[in-house]
């Protein structure tokens, strides 16, 4: 990590060949995978029949 001086603020930066890209693709992949899920999730309820309607058993 690299500390810059401005007067009296202070800026930071992360060394981009380091940790801190292993991090940020852990990051991404569970936004990914997350984003993922809820579509399937979204996908799959609109897929299914609404309660009361369609296919009832008539006995």
């Amino acid at each position: 990590m690299k500390e810059r001086r401005a007067g009296r603020f202070r800026y930071y930066s992360i060394n981009p060949d380091g940790a801190a890209t292993d991090v940020i693709a852990l990051l991404r992949s569970l936004f990914r995978r997350s984003l993922g899920d809820g579509g399937a999730a979204a996908e799959a309820r609109s897929d299914a029949p609404a309660a009361g309607h369609g296919h009832e058993a008539s006995g």
